[in-house]
C-alpha cells in the first residue's frame, strides 16, 4: 500500500502539543532554549518539523532526478528494477510530506544553499558518481534519524508519530540499499585510482557538516517568532551541549564511511558555521 494512503489526514493537530522532540529542536539545551517563551518554544517545534519534512522533499527530489537519470545506464544494471521501485516509494514520501507541509504548515521552506562543489571539477567521473549519492545517502540518514526518535515520542501528536513510523520502516530498507550503492561506486573509485579516497573522505566530511547546518533554519526560527535568527543559529551550532547532539546524530554514518573507505575524523571545536 502507497504511503499516502495509510494516512487519514486530520483536519487540525491537537493544539498546544509540540510537533518536534524538545531533545531534537535546535536550540534545545542551551540558555537559548530556556530564554524562550513557552509559546515560542511549541511555535518552534512545529516551524521545525515544516522544515525538517521540507528538507525530506527536497532530498526525495534530488534522489529522484539522481535514479532517473541512471536507472537505465550500463553502470546501474544490476540495481535498476531496484532504483525503479524506490523511485515511486521516494516519490510518495514527497508527496506525503508536502501535503502535511502545506495542510498544516501553510508553506514548504526552499531548499537551503548547495554546498561548494568547486572541488568536484578535480574529481574522475566516478568519484563524482560516488558522492551524488554518498550525499543523498548523507540526508537520508540524518532525516531518519529523526524519524526514528519522533516515531517513539508519546508527547508528539498522534498524527506526527505516524507519518515519522511509516517514513523510518520505508527509509531504513533505502537507506540498506544506498549503503550498498555506495560501496559498490566506492569500489569502483578505489579500483581506478585510491589517492581520490582521501579527497571523497574529505567531501563527504564537510557535507555531513552542511546538513546538520540545513536544520538550523533562521526561517523557522522567524516564523516562530524569534528575532535575529542569524545569530541564535551560529549561537545554538556552536553550543556544547547541540555539538553532542550532532555527534550522537552523525555516529552511525560516520562509522559506514569509516568502514567504506572514506570516513574523517570531524574537524574539533570551535567550529566555523557556514552561514544560510
Amino acid at each position: 500500500m502507497a504511503v499516502g494512503e495509510l494516512f487519514d489526514w486530520p483536519e487540525s493537530i491537537e493544539p498546544g502539543l509540540p510537533w518536534m522532540s524538545e531533545f531534537l529542536t535546535t536550540p534545545a539545551g542551551t540558555p537559548m532554549w530556556d530564554d524562550l517563551t513557552p509559546g515560542q518554544q511549541t511555535a518552534l517545534t512545529r516551524y521545525e518539523a515544516i522544515s525538517l519534512f521540507s528538507l525530506g522533499v527536497h532530498g526525495s527530489r534530488v534522489f529522484v532526478s539522481a535514479a532517473v537519470m541512471r536507472v537505465h545506464e550500463r553502470p546501474y544494471a544490476d540495481v535498476s528494477e531496484l532504483l525503479h521501485r524506490f523511485i515511486g516509494e521516494e516519490n510518495e514520501h514527497l508527496r506525503v510530506l508536502a501535503e502535511f507541509c502545506l495542510r498544516h504548515g501553510g508553506k514548504l521552506y526552499p531548499a537551503p544553499p548547495s554546498p561548494n562543489a568547486d572541488h568536484l571539477g578535480r574529481l574522475s567521473p566516478a568519484a563524482r558518481e560516488a558522492i551524488v549519492f554518498a550525499r543523498v545517502l548523507i540526508l537520508q540518514e540524518v532525516v531518519d534519524h529523526h524519524h526514528a526518535y519522533m516515531a517513539a515520542d508519546p508527547s508528539l501528536p498522534h498524527a506526527v508519530r505516524e507519518i515519522h513510523r511509516v517514513l523510518h520502516r520505508d527509509k531504513s530498507r533505502h537507506i540498506d540499499f544506498g549503503r550498498t550503492l555506495v560501496r559498490t561506486l566506492l569500489g569502483r573509485v578505489a579500483d581506478r585510482d585510491r589517492d581520490e579516497l582521501p579527497l571523497l573522505a574529505a567531501s563527504l566530511e564537510d557535507h555531513l557538516g552542511h546538513t546538520v547546518g540545513t536544520l538550523y533554519n533562521p526561517a523557522a526560527y522567524r516564523d516562530a517568532g524569534i528575532p535575529d535568527g542569524p545569530a541564535l543559529r551560529r549561537r545554538a551550532m556552536e553550543h556544547p551541549a547541540r555539538l553532542e547532539v550532532h555527534d550522537q546524530m552523525l555516529h552511525r554514518t560516520r562509522t559506514f564511511l569509516r568502514a567504506a573507505g572514506v570516513g574523517r575524523d570531524p574537524a574539533p571545536a570551535p567550529r566555523r558555521v557556514r552561514t544560510w
